[in-house]
């Protein structure tokens, strides 16, 4: 289980990241964007400590991205998040199947077998997620420096009118619509409707 977070405010983040500890805090990463850019990134294991990172955010600008995680399967590679691929990163809360990761596997001739990076190939091929089984909720930041905000209908994420995000829902905070993508311009703070999707399987689902 993980957890992700989004804010401009950085107190926020602080109430976020405390929040959502009991996802997990077995690794974690503290990311920062300004101006449609990365500007500072960091990953390690253990606790989230976010007070180690206050001298180098120091912007009212700043978008922070922060993912603490607990994993649920071994990796051949180290998969602290987000997967990058050139100038596309994704945080992925969630587990997608093993048959669709041999899948994705086989139509990218990856050996990768990190659910999350073979997500992104996906994403950066189809613009959405197209027969991804298993269950997810995401952020991807693609090279323009947008911020794509999604989930299919078995993961929980939550965001306010403040583009606030997080796996545990708190005060003010709505459920991200499902199988719908949400586009986060970071240079006007304005939310689009950009895209749709199904989710394969919901073992929750009674007709």
């Amino acid at each position: 289980m993980c957890s992700i977070i989004g804010s401009y405010d950085i107190e926020m983040v602080k109430d976020l990241a405390k929040l959502n500890e009991y996802r997990g805090q077995h690794s974690h990463s503290f990311f920062v964007l300004l101006n449609n850019k990365v500007v500072y990134s960091h990953r390690d294991y253990g606790e989230l400590n976010i007070v180690d990172h206050l001298h180098k955010v120091d912007n009212d600008q700043n978008y922070y991205i922060v993912h603490q995680q607990a994993p649920t399967s071994l990796q051949v590679e180290d998969a602290i998040h987000p997967a990058q691929l050139g100038g596309h990163y994704l945080w992925h809360n969630g587990i997608i199947k093993n048959k669709c990761i041999k899948e994705l596997q086989s139509i990218y001739r990856t050996s990768t077998d990190w659910d999350t990076k073979l997500l992104l190939y996906s994403l950066i091929e189809n613009h959405k997620p197209i027969e991804i089984d298993g269950t997810f909720a995401c952020l991807w930041l693609d090279p323009t420096g947008d911020v794509y905000v999604f989930r299919n209908e078995i993961s929980p994420l939550f965001m306010d009118d403040n583009f606030n995000i997080s796996s545990t829902k708190f005060d003010g905070s709505h459920s991200v619509p499902v199988n719908t993508m949400l586009r986060i311009s970071m240079m006007n703070r304005m939310t689009q409707e950009v895209n749709t999707f199904k989710t394969i399987e919901n073992p929750y689902f009674f007709a």
